[in-house]
């Protein structure tokens, strides 16, 4: 029996080309036609099938001579072709996501391995069939039919089999953001790398990169993101060897998240897209060729060479609007915004700024529902299971019970069934009631973000900062006015990318803060002065604090403190570790805190800073006093919040 290894894995890393090896092949098996028995064509029809599905794009051929396979199978009775016909159709159809229609060829295929007694065609068809029904949404049969076929794997020592349905498992954790686990089990399969083909290795290091680079994302670890560089090297010197221009370009598109990441020479970045937009035109998929020109475009933008990123323009939205994904066309809209608004076109930076915030605004609330479901789905996952696990507790000691013939100890049984049957319902009241207000209290956070999000930016500062751009440009300031347009487009831009983010590092904090107060200081005319203190030694790399959480402070000194007061403002930032606690200090020389008091306004700064106190309550303090001077007289306030 012909015994085809076909690894399927969610990502699709089979597909092999040979280059010009596969074309000549296929030659001579079609001119071979004409010299074997009619009763020995069938294999040649199904040789030269198999070459179009893993060495040719050409599906439409593949379909083709798969016909004549059958053909062949209807007048011949040979069950062992008819295995493969069903075996090669099952994985073709799942390719093209026609996942019914995949587990019926499957079906047969797996009826005829049984027929037979093939253990190993056996395991195969429990793979490929758990990896079906997995895409139909039955994750119990993916698993289950998944561990069938680990277990004959294991019983064969087949390491082949072994490392796909190791590597299929893992990508399933990671769909489930079990990174450590999926970590465990590509280690596991890791074991075998020296007793498997090329291809399967390729496989395995590809998920491994993969995995590395979310260890990376969630534990910020130089070690992960080096092991992710060195497989790197070892995937594309070995796809590389044998033609695979798809796992090529893979993992050259995880190179480019990394040179990104590390914000190497655009130059360098430059040629990595363009190699990849190569490999993309090579496999003619639309993913990897937006990819590459999306890095071009990025690169241009870095090298300030806005003319020649406009030009990509008609290339990056046809190839976005093929792809079809929000992310990839809103970074398309903000590359032309950004190119548009640095050559001067300001309508059309304007009208890409404003596409470009409508896709990140539905990408973020997108995220958020994502977030919001998964939590349910665990909640009622969890839910599941322990219902289950009681009722079959309770099933089984009632069945004891009713097996003992003293009377006396089946009552006790019975009460005890009883009584654990209570235990239970009291402890899924309690279990609800605690999920309940674990809920509860999370909505109730979520209102409050959402709360502190809105009033981070008083709307009277977006009035008036459009106000004096107006004002520059009608006093003829108009290089004034274009810096502060610059620099309030940007700030808007932080704005919304902190806005997403539950804390930040000190330092982009500080960034932000700092040109928040720049363009008011110009707003003002001057009117106040800043300074911020901040030594960066004496932080580590992941000393975080809370996104946005200084600038509602810095923003009720302007407007309840500085501008209410006759002499000249200022403003004094300092953050500093001591004892571990990261503290900050917003100090200003305004009317002081008794003096907002009076005002009209102090209604919304109490709201403010009654949102920031909730904000900080879990995770340190938030203090706010009037400073005097030796006579008593006010001299400022000082607000500080301390972050364990």
């Amino acid at each position: 029996m012909l015994k085809p290894i076909l690894i399927l894995t969610i990502l699709c890393l089979s597909q092999i080309v040979l280059g010009q090896n596969a074309p000549s092949k296929l030659d001579i098996l079609k001119s071979s036609l004409d010299t074997v028995p009619e009763k020995d064509q069938g294999k040649v029809y199904f040789k030269i099938a198999r070459e179009y599905l893993e060495f040719s794009p050409d599906a439409d051929s593949f379909m083709v001579y798969m016909n004549h396979v059958k053909a062949h199978t209807d007048n011949y009775e040979d069950n062992d072709l008819l295995y493969d016909y069903h075996y090669y159709m099952g994985t073709r159809l799942y390719r093209y996501a026609k996942y019914e229609e995949a587990a019926e060829h499957l079906k047969f295929a797996s009826e005829l391995s049984a027929f037979s007694n093939d253990s190993l065609n056996l395991a195969r068809m429990y793979y490929a069939n758990g990896i079906i029904q997995n895409q139909l949404g039955n994750e119990d049969a993916f698993h289950e039919n998944l561990f069938k076929a680990l277990a004959i794997g294991d019983a064969l020592k087949h390491r082949t089999l072994q490392v796909t349905v190791l590597v299929a498992l893992s990508i399933q954790s990671g769909r489930k953001k079990l990174i450590d686990k999926q970590d465990a089990l590509l280690k596991q399969a890791f074991e075998f790398v020296d007793e498997v083909s090329t291809r399967t290795k390729i496989n395995l290091i590809t998920e491994l990169v993969q995995v590395k680079l979310n260890l990376y994302e969630r534990d910020s670890l130089d070690t992960d993101l080096k092991t992710a560089q060195k497989l790197i090297k070892q995937g594309v010197a070995l796809a590389d060897s044998i033609g695979n221009k798809l796992v090529l370009a893979n993992l050259k598109t995880k190179d480019l998240f990394i040179k990104n990441f590390n914000g190497d020479d655009p130059e360098s970045y430059f040629r990595l897209g363009d190699t990849i937009e190569s490999l993309g035109i090579e496999l003619d998929d639309p993913y990897f060729l937006l990819v590459g020109s999306l890095a071009k475009a990025e690169s241009l933008i870095k090298l300030k060479r806005f003319k020649e990123a406009l030009l990509l323009k008609q290339s990056l939205l046809t190839k976005a609007e093929k792809v079809n994904d929000k992310a990839y066309l809103r970074d398309v809209y903000k590359i032309l915004s950004v190119a548009y608004y640095e050559t001067g076109q300001y309508k059309s930076a304007y009208e890409f700024n404003d596409k470009y915030q409508i896709y990140n605004d539905s990408i973020l609330s997108l995220e958020k529902a994502m977030a919001y479901a998964e939590v349910v789905e665990k909640y009622e996952s969890e839910k599941k299971s322990k219902e289950i696990l009681e009722l079959t507790t309770v099933k089984e000691n009632l069945e004891l019970a009713a097996e003992l013939k003293d009377s006396k100890l089946k009552q006790q049984f019975l009460f005890f069934g009883f009584l654990l049957v209570l235990l239970a319902a009291i402890g899924m009241i309690i279990y609800y009631w605690q999920r309940r207000r674990l809920i509860n209290e999370q909505f109730k956070n979520a209102i409050n973000e959402q709360k502190l999000l809105r009033s981070q930016m008083n709307p009277h500062f977006l009035f008036n900062a459009l106000n004096s751009i107006k004002r520059f440009y009608v006093d003829g300031r108009t290089e004034e006015a274009n810096d502060f347009l610059s620099d309030f487009s940007l700030l808007l831009r932080k704005i919304l990318d902190q806005s997403s983010k539950v804390s930040v590092p000190i330092k982009e904090e500080l960034e932000f803060l700092k040109l928040y107060l720049e363009l008011e200081k110009l707003r003002l005319n001057k009117k106040m002065s800043f300074e911020i203190n901040f030594n960066p030694s004496d932080f580590n790399y992941d000393d975080n604090i809370p996104s946005l959480i200084l600038q509602p402070l810095v923003e009720n000194s302007i407007w309840h403190g500085i501008l209410k007061s006759d002499r000249a403002g200022k403003i004094e930032v300092s953050v500093t570790k001591e004892d571990g606690k990261i503290r900050c200090v917003v100090q200003d020389n305004g009317i002081g805190y008794h003096g907002v008091a009076d005002s009209k306004n102090h209604k919304h700064q109490s709201k403010g800073l009654k949102l920031i106190r909730e904000r900080i309550k879990e995770i340190g303090s938030f203090n706010i006093e009037q400073i005097y001077d030796r006579m008593g007289n006010s001299m400022g306030t000082k607000a500080e919040l301390i972050i364990n």
